[in-house]
């Protein structure tokens, strides 16, 4: 941790599998927008060590934390979704409480690989001055989304690692951080593309205070669609509407200066910075042809759907799915002839 430097580090974590190579490109635009901000990496897999000269490029310092599921309150709740993605995005709170304790960290940033940042230099006066807690954008009554947070209270920390303990049980990162937001008086709920609202059901930081707003999730997946992942088979299209979204997409404009993204909800409400884009779909390459006004970007403007990636998955998965279907129709002419 540099001495010198007054404003909160920003926090990454990757566990489990190696770093993926789109995470650099997401990096690379980050640290762009943020040149002076100190940026840390924190992982658990040493085959990204393979990765050095990328991360001192990008002068982010990497720092391989080992800590044994057996120790882990998360990895041994039973309650946790059963999946290795689900139990690593909780761990990281873990890993990054571990991390703060042993640097004595008192304030951070903190983002998901998936998000481009654009310079938030103001944010940590702005938060310092709001009061100490966790802000963070909340997009449904029950969760909150750690796309983009800010913390200057540690022990809220140790309070979300509890949400994972009876009474709550919480079976993912959102809904932990959902169950904190109703527990806690010192969180604070950023606000998103529906701010306007989301501000009738719970109380919301102003983006007037913030003088911009935070993209839990909707925003990237309506631009940038979701991740090919989920879409098995068929191609991955922009203009995604996430359901809990708020907001009136046939109303809302997304505006590119050409180096930073604005949001303006409605004709009638006011154009506000966006200050992370959560690039559901980790087509970062795309995300950079919207930010500089290309083809995607004049697409959205026009409301026109356009593919993201995969598309021509639907080809690769027709002989496959022909492939299946044989097997099948042959297992039951065999059972029928036994």
């Amino acid at each position: 941790m540099s001495k010198t430097n007054t404003k909160a580090p920003l926090i990454y974590v990757w566990l489990g599998d190696i770093v993926p190579k789109w995470a650099f490109e997401s990096f690379s635009i980050t640290r762009k927008h943020n040149p002076n901000r100190e940026i840390f990496f924190l992982h658990n897999n040493y085959l990204n060590d393979k990765f050095q000269k990328h991360f001192e490029d990008l002068k982010i310092q990497r720092v391989c934390i080992e800590i044994s599921q057996k120790d882990s309150v998360i990895f041994t709740s039973s309650h946790l979704i059963e999946s290795n993605f689900w139990k690593y995005t909780s761990f990281r709170f873990e890993i990054l409480r571990y991390f703060l304790v042993k640097y004595n960290i008192k304030k951070f940033f903190h983002t998901e690989i998936d998000n481009l940042l654009f310079n938030f230099d103001e944010l940590d006066n702005k938060f310092e001055h709001k009061g100490k807690g966790l802000f963070v954008p909340r997009d449904s009554l029950n969760r909150a989304i750690a796309s983009f947070i800010y913390c200057n209270k540690i022990d809220l920390v140790d309070q979300l690692i509890k949400m994972y303990l009876p009474p709550f049980n919480a079976k993912n990162d959102m809904l932990a951080l959902g169950m904190l937001a109703k527990e806690s008086n010192n969180l604070y709920n950023l606000a998103t593309e529906s701010y306007n609202e989301n501000s009738n059901y719970w109380e919301i930081l102003s983006p007037d205070y913030s003088e911009g707003i935070f993209d839990a999730a909707a925003l990237g997946q309506y631009c940038l669609g979701i991740d090919p992942k989920i879409n098995k088979f068929k191609p991955t299209y922009n203009l995604f509407i996430n359901e809990n979204s708020k907001a009136d997409f046939n109303k809302l404009k997304i505006i590119s200066n050409g180096k930073e993204l604005f949001v303006k909800a409605a004709p009638n409400q006011k154009t506000f910075k966006i200050y992370n884009l959560h690039v559901h779909s980790k087509k970062i390459k795309k995300a950079l042809d919207l930010i500089e006004r290309g083809k995607i970007y004049y697409n959205l403007q026009k409301k026109r759907k356009t593919i993201i990636a995969d598309r021509y998955k639907i080809i690769y998965f027709i002989p496959r799915c022909l492939k299946k279907i044989f097997k099948y129709l042959k297992q039951i002419f065999w059972l029928k002839k036994i």
